[in-house]
């Protein structure tokens, strides 16, 4: 192995222990993983660079580095890969040959980052079995936040909709359906929506008696619903609109890409002016955000934002009624 001068020699000595029996098989053949590397160098952002020979050996490598650092797997292309970044503080938190990886970069695929821990500045972090990390000064100049955030300590989560958008893990489900309904009632209304009717409910897989009284109910949902009877109809009625929001207007969110229910009655409203359509909402998946992980972030000595508690699983049917 071969070291740009820049690399610390603590640095070189950790990637000499991690490469140095390591075997590589490959085109026949086999060799030493430290054979392999070029050369080592350092990058501006505080990155080691590995830059790989250009061979038989590449594909070889980069199977090596995905079982030596299995967190990597993810994120490796298996194609003619030349440069395999690591970050600094992922070397130097390494102990007993099992090296944490931890991209401190807007780069990383989104699903390695949906969880993220931000720290003091320069301190090292704890166990964080792969969950990547960023200082409260890092954090500030890649992501966003909600007003008073990022804070020290502090575990925050993403939807994958809204990338680079962090909020404490404790807040997260209630941001998650909060913002997908609102984005729904925003959809209706840029459809020009008259009334909008609820025709089923499930919460927590268990169906409600929709002809009951089910507002108590919904109502500690968080979704702003009151429910009322049309006495004409006997629907429930769960918003109404003035007659003043007549006609289609312009609407885009990154909800309705993602959802079927939303693009048919987006695209069966404005193509055929149809006076009534029906669209599903629901907050199904945890997206991984549970109470053993708060739970475990909290043993760590990490902040959640507050009290955790379990995800409301939530399945709404509803009935968009237009006005002409």
């Amino acid at each position: 192995m071969n070291f740009d001068r820049k690399v610390p020699s603590d640095i070189k000595n950790k990637l000499e222990e991690l490469f140095y029996d390591a075997i590589i098989t490959g085109g026949g053949g086999t060799m030493l993983l430290k054979d392999a590397i070029v050369s080592v160098s350092w990058d501006d952002d505080g990155y080691i660079i590995l830059n790989l020979v250009d061979d038989i050996w590449t594909m070889a490598t980069i199977c090596t580095l995905i079982q030596k650092f299995p967190s990597m797997r993810e994120h490796l292309p298996y194609d003619y890969v030349k440069r395999i970044a690591i970050s600094v503080d992922s070397i130097i938190a390494t102990s007993n040959s099992q090296l944490e990886i931890v991209l401190n970069s807007a780069m990383l695929p989104i699903h390695e980052r949906r969880k993220i821990l931000v720290v003091p500045e320069n301190e090292k972090p704890r166990a964080l079995k792969g969950i990547a990390y960023y200082t409260v000064s890092k954090s500030l100049e890649l992501f966003k936040f909600p007003p008073n955030h990022p804070i020290a300590n502090t575990a925050y989560a993403m939807l994958d909709i809204y990338p680079d958008h962090y909020i404490p893990i404790n807040r997260f489900h209630d941001y998650y359906k909060e913002s997908k309904h609102a984005a729904f009632i925003e959809l209706c209304a840029a459809l020009g929506a008259k009334e909008i009717c609820i025709e089923s409910a499930e919460i927590n897989n268990q169906s409600l008696d929709i002809k009951g009284d089910i507002n108590t109910l919904l109502s500690k949902l968080g979704l702003g619903l009151n429910i009322h009877e049309n006495h004409e109809t006997g629907q429930k009625v769960v918003f109404n609109f003035s007659e003043s929001n007549k006609g289609i207007k312009d609407y885009d969110s990154p909800w309705l890409y993602t959802e079927p229910s939303w693009k048919s009655l987006n695209k069966l409203r404005r193509e055929n002016r149809l006076l009534q359509l029906g669209a599903e909402f629901n907050c199904l998946d945890e997206m991984g955000i549970d109470v053993k992980l708060a739970g475990n972030f909290k043993l760590l000595g990490f902040n959640i934002g507050g009290s955790f508690s379990e995800m409301t699983k939530i399945k709404l049917s509803y009935r968009v009624i237009f006005w002409e």
